[in-house]
């Protein structure tokens, strides 16, 4: 980015920079003087203005002499392919269509697809006990107290020091299962 009048960038540079073809660190740069230059903010806005004229003016039409050379030199370089005989094997032309390769490949992917998925098996399951499990008092309190020692900000009036603390309203004595 060259500068002139006193570092203002080249009017090229904010063309560039209306139609965002600037590097990010360019861009950063040209902002960053856009909003200290009142007169690259003129420029700017000129750039701007300019492009939405263009992008409303009206397309004008081809001319007819200009259009015939372009079709001329195009039938020239691609010459259209010889004409299609009637439909091969006497097929119309949607049944064609529909066992072409284009068509073929993706239906017989998605049936592949289909077939693995419905085929699949199921993990087995896990059955529970029928019966509950009576575990001692102790494992309960000890492995409360290892879980809560993983919580972060852990209160430590929430660990139960002794097997003897209060629960749910109740007493637990040492011996005691659940």
């Amino acid at each position: 980015m060259s500068g002139r009048n006193g570092g203002c960038p080249l009017p090229e540079a904010w063309s560039a920079y209306v139609d965002r073809e600037t590097a990010p660190g360019e861009s950063l740069a040209l902002r960053a003087h856009l909003e200290s230059c009142p007169v690259c903010r003129l420029e700017v806005r000129a750039i701007q203005a300019g492009r939405k004229a263009l992008r409303a003016a009206p397309v004008p039409a081809m001319p007819d002499d200009l259009r015939r050379t372009l079709e001329g030199m195009a039938a020239r370089r691609y010459p259209a392919p010889p004409a299609a005989s009637a439909a091969p094997w006497g097929l119309p032309a949607w049944v064609r269509f529909l066992l072409s390769p284009a068509v073929l490949a993706p239906a017989a992917a998605s049936a592949l697809l289909a077939a693995l998925w419905l085929g699949r098996r199921e993990p087995p399951r896990l059955e529970l006990a029928a019966e509950p499990v009576e575990l001692p008092m102790e494992l309960v309190v000890s492995a409360h107290n290892r879980y809560a020692l993983t919580l972060p900000l852990a209160p430590a009036d929430e660990l139960f020091s002794e097997p003897s603390a209060q629960l749910a309203g109740g007493s637990m004595e040492a011996g005691d299962v659940h």
